[in-house]
């Protein structure tokens, strides 16, 4: 992805660098540096912010606003929450 079509996604987006960074898990200076061509786009990011954009144009901004906060929570399977919990009450069991 180069720094015009980095700066293109986020437009399509409708972010400021604030909220694109973010999203996409950097800093505001790499978003930034990203724009200005200053610094080298990893893969998985244009991969990321192609899928976004992707979303965004065929989803509503309640469901696209849904879907990007739940970036930011932890992926675990509920089989994996059950281990951690019973995990947790044999620590306290033990003591």
């Amino acid at each position: 992805m180069t720094d015009n079509e980095y700066e293109a996604a986020r437009e399509a987006l409708g972010c400021t660098h604030f909220r694109i960074a973010e999203t996409i898990g950097v800093s505001v200076r790499t978003s930034f540096r990203y724009a200005h061509g200053d610094a080298k786009i990893p893969g998985p990011t244009a991969r990321l912010l192609r899928l976004l954009v992707l979303l965004r144009l065929t989803v509503s901004t309640l469901k696209f606003n849904e879907l990007v906060s739940q970036l930011h929570k932890p992926l675990l399977s509920e089989e994996h929450q059950r281990h951690q919990a019973r995990f947790k009450e044999r620590r306290q069991w033990i003591g």
